[in-house]
């Protein structure tokens, strides 16, 4: 039995351009650098050639900046601050536990980072197991946070937003239990 070898396949190196004829590179567009039209940058306001028509940026450097000032950083609280977002969980499991305090609640805080639970509070006789989380802000007004996932193994969700904290469900009151 005779074996074919096939040739190896070939991929060009080089395209054609669609108006002028030139060969250039290819980079995934059809027109040359000299024929594509030219283009203002949305972030630093140049002049710049670019065939893919979506493009809006004249580099990378360009987009990510502008996207900086866009669109903050959820952690626009902390900011600048280099602190790592175990720390900065800390820092709302802090405010929750110093909130719950100054309420009167009896409140405990985990000391492992593995723990099912972040705080919790003595009522009457029973422990109520509290999950925080951080809040944020965005430019426009709108909160949000990011629920636990998987089974609830918490009694109560708190959320530390910049300017308040939350809680679902409302907390119990201490009158009920005396």
């Amino acid at each position: 039995m005779l074996i074919r070898k096939r040739a190896p396949r070939q991929t060009p190196t080089h395209s054609t351009c669609r108006d002028c004829k030139s060969r250039y590179a290819i980079d995934g567009v059809r027109l040359c650098h000299d024929c594509a039209p030219s283009r203002i940058c949305h972030g630093c306001a140049c002049s710049f050639r670019s065939a893919r028509k979506h493009q809006v940026f004249c580099s990378r450097k360009c987009r990510i900046a502008s996207r900086a000032i866009t669109s903050p950083s959820p952690t626009s609280e902390f900011r600048g601050l280099g602190l790592s977002t175990g720390t900065v969980g800390a820092i709302s499991e802090y405010r929750v536990a110093a909130e719950l305090m100054s309420l009167g609640f009896e409140t405990f805080r985990a000391t492992s980072p593995n723990c099912s639970c972040d705080l919790a509070i003595a009522l009457g006789d029973k422990l109520l197991r509290i999950e925080v989380r951080t809040g944020y802000i965005s430019p426009n007004g709108h909160r949000y946070t990011n629920h636990p996932k998987g089974t609830r193994k918490y009694d109560i969700f708190a959320c530390s937003y910049p300017d308040c904290i939350t809680y679902e469900p409302p907390l119990p009151s201490l009158r009920a239990t005396s």
